[in-house]
This record gives C-alpha cells, sequence and structure tokens, in this order.
C-alpha cells in the first residue's frame, strides 16, 4: 500500500502537468518511476507537439518510434529533423513516423533535412525502382495544415515537385505559411524557371507567409502570390546565399530582378506586405533591394565586401529609412568613412526597432547612435554592437558608453549590448 502523501497518489492530470514542464529525455525517464507515471506518459496533451532527430542515435530512434505509434493521432504539430547521410534502416524510421500519424489532424510539419532516403526506394542490380514514397502517402492525409517547412533538402526536382504537387492539392484552402528554403537539387535556386511552379503556387489562396530562395521567385510569382491571396501576404522571406546560386562574380548580373512598379503593385494589393531579406556576399545590392520594396528586414553579410562596394551599399541602403525595422550587418571595417555612412543611415531609420552589428567602430560614432536614442530621433528596442576592440584604450571607452547609455536603453525598455 503506498504510504500518506507518496508521489505514486499524485492524481494522472497533476502528473501529466509536470509531465508538461519536461522535456522528451526526462519525460521517459520519469515514466519508469511506476506504472501510473508511465500511463501519464501517453496523456494527449503531452504530445501537441513533437521534435524528432532521426539517424543520429539508433537507440533513440527506436524509442521514438515506438513512442509515436502510441501517440501519433493526437499530435498538431511535428518537426523532423534527419541525419544528412541516413542509412536504409533510419529511413525505415521515418516511414514508420509518418505512417504513425495518417490520422492525426496536423497544423504543422517541418521537415528538415529531406534526403532521397525518405522516399521509399528498393534497390534493383539493373535500376532504382521507386515504390509509393511514403512521405507522399503522409501528406496526402493531411488536409488541415497551416505551416509546412521543407528545409535544407537534397531530393531530385521531381520529387520536390512531386511532394508540393500533393501538397497544393490536399492543403490549398488552409496553408497559412509555407516555407521551401535551402534546398538542395529539389525545390531549390531554379524553381523560377519551372513553369509547373507557378500553376502549384496559384492553389493556394490562404497565405500570409512565405519564404523562399529569392531566385526562386519571379515578377509572376510575386504578383500571383498578391493576387490570388486576396491581400492577406503579409510577409515575404528571401534568401539569397552566393555559393547557391552563383558559380562566378560575373555570374551575379544574371540573377532575375523584380522591378519598382512591380513591388508597388504587389504592395498595393497586400497593403500589409513586408520583406524581409537574408544575404551573404552580394556586391550589388541593387538586384536585391530595388527602390518601391517594402523592406523591413535586412540581414546582410558582407564582411568581404571592398570600400566602393560597401559605399554603395549606404547610399543605396537610403531608400528605405521609412521601412526598415530591423537591420543586422556584417560589414568590412577598414575603412572610416564607411562606418561614418552607416551610422548616418542608422540614425535616420525612424522605424528602426533592432540594430545588430559586427565590426569596428568608434567610441564617438557608437555615442552617436546612443545619443539619437535618448533625444528621441531613434526607438530601438535593441542595439547590440560586436566591436572590434584592438587597445585597452577602446575596453575603456566601451565601458564608459554602457555605463553613460545603459540606464538610458533600460529607462526605455530597451537593451543595449556592446561586446
Amino acid at each position: 500500500m503506498a504510504a500518506t502523501g507518496s508521489w505514486e497518489e499524485l492524481p494522472l492530470i497533476v502528473i501529466s502537468q509536470v509531465f508538461g514542464y519536461l522535456d522528451n529525455k526526462d519525460r521517459f525517464n520519469a515514466s519508469l518511476t511506476c506504472k501510473d507515471w508511465s500511463d501519464a506518459l501517453y496523456s494527449p496533451n503531452l504530445w501537441r507537439r513533437v521534435e524528432l532527430h532521426i539517424g543520429f542515435d539508433e537507440m533513440k530512434d527506436e524509442r521514438s518510434v515506438k513512442k509515436m505509434e502510441k501517440v501519433g493521432s493526437w499530435v498538431k504539430e511535428v518537426d523532423i529533423w534527419s541525419n544528412n547521410v541516413l542509412t536504409e534502416r533510419s529511413a525505415s524510421y521515418i516511414r514508420r513516423i509518418l505512417g504513425s500519424l495518417h490520422e492525426a489532424r496536423l497544423i504543422s510539419v517541418e521537415l528538415n533535412n529531406l534526403t532521397r532516403a525518405w522516399f521509399n526506394y528498393k534497390y534493383d542490380p539493373q535500376s532504382v525502382k521507386v515504390r509509393s514514397p511514403s512521405i507522399i502517402k503522409f501528406i496526402r492525409t493531411q488536409t488541415s495544415l497551416q505551416r509546412f517547412t521543407m528545409s535544407s533538402s537534397r531530393i531530385t526536382l521531381d520529387q520536390g515537385m512531386t511532394i508540393f504537387a500533393k501538397l497544393s492539392l490536399v492543403s490549398g484552402n488552409t496553408l497559412q505559411h509555407l516555407d521551401i528554403t535551402d534546398n538542395y537539387g529539389g525545390l531549390d535556386c531554379e524553381l523560377h524557371c519551372v513553369p509547373a511552379f507557378r500553376l502549384l503556387m496559384s492553389r493556394f489562396t490562404q497565405l500570409r507567409s512565405v519564404h523562399l530562395n529569392y531566385s526562386g521567385i519571379d515578377e509572376k510569382i510575386l504578383q500571383g502570390l498578391a493576387e490570388n491571396c486576396g491581400g492577406i501576404l503579409q510577409d515575404l522571406t528571401l534568401y539569397c546565399w552566393k555559393d547557391l546560386i552563383f558559380e562566378s562574380d560575373e555570374d551575379e548580373s544574371t540573377l532575375q530582378t523584380i522591378s519598382t512598379s512591380t513591388w508597388k503593385k504587389v504592395h498595393h494589393l497586400c497593403p500589409k506586405l513586408r520583406a524581409n531579406v537574408f544575404c551573404i556576399y552580394q556586391r550589388n545590392i541593387a538586384h536585391l533591394l530595388p527602390p518601391g520594396m517594402p523592406l523591413r528586414t535586412l540581414e546582410y553579410d558582407c564582411s568581404d565586401l571592398e570600400y566602393p562596394a560597401a559605399t554603395d551599399l549606404f547610399q543605396h541602403l537610403h531608400y528605405f529609412t521609412e521601412s526598415l525595422e530591423v537591420l543586422d550587418l556584417d560589414l568590412p571595417s577598414e575603412n572610416n568613412s564607411t562606418t561614418e555612412q552607416m551610422v548616418s543611415l542608422v540614425i535616420e531609420c525612424r522605424n528602426l526597432k533592432e540594430f545588430r552589428y559586427h565590426g569596428n567602430l568608434e567610441g564617438r560614432q557608437i555615442a552617436a547612435i546612443c545619443e539619437a536614442q535618448r533625444d528621441g530621433r531613434l526607438k530601438l528596442e535593441s542595439l547590440e554592437l560586436s566591436i572590434e576592440v584592438e587597445s585597452d584604450e577602446s575596453d575603456d571607452t566601451l565601458d564608459r558608453i554602457r555605463a553613460e547609455y545603459g540606464p538610458v536603453f533600460e529607462s526605455q525598455n530597451a537593451k543595449l549590448v556592446i561586446r
């Protein structure tokens, strides 16, 4: 008989609430305590969101599969990460997991590091024959999806388009967030050249947020998105990684551009639309950011740019001083006039909420930004600077700035971080 006040007497609903504060590993360990605690492990409210990492540890994989076979029908959100070098055994685990989710009414699916092994291949000495992929069967059952992510995939274009086609058929009227970025060999930077892609995109009528590789979109796709979604599109996030797109610097000029007039038309159709751009090592920023783009966020790593290109960057960014809310820059720091231009630009961005920077800045330049915050010209919620300090004198200057302006930011419920 259990002792008075023992853990074994806790009601199931209380144990389930305690389990809700634990990660999956700790839940499993706690479930070994006794039968009641084992039963609590499989309370439906614990499994609304599940994150699984497959192909890294076979013992954990087997445990994850068995768990999902018991709780799969209760899951609402699933996030699956796979090892890039999946074995056939790991792929079979993923197929079993997807099979356990057929009866679930999922609202969110994230498939990360999708590989060809996810598809149900059967080796034949003469050829590679493909049986009906379990991932396609899985997508066919998901008619209530609101969010779908397929990132960093290494599948063929045909496989990627097949997944996307099935998704558009079953979730075209429910999907609100679509993220198909960093896909190597499948849904990648060549999408705008595939006529079928435009047709598939036209089936999504409720999209509010879309994440694509920048070179996967063109003017027709962008206008189609704005027209199909009836003006509700709010977030368009575009990624431009140079190593995915350009073989050499000369190829950069071949990147398709979206004109200022097109951006204005799209913004007229979707007045709440804001664009977020993440890019690395792009020398001709005008290709990516034409005037008229409703640019909200720019994260730009151009630390290898030479002085003239960095100067052109800040001249061009003056087109967006009214729209920019988040600016994250990693810039070359050899020329002081470049940082002067950057400081001037930041102070002109009246709606800027977050500014992050890595590189050299003089104490007086940091103080100029902080002064603009103090007198109300800026209303930053976060200022994070990673400064390349080279002397004890520089350290002393940064300490003085923290001491003087730290309380200013704190009084405004803002964050000041200088590293």
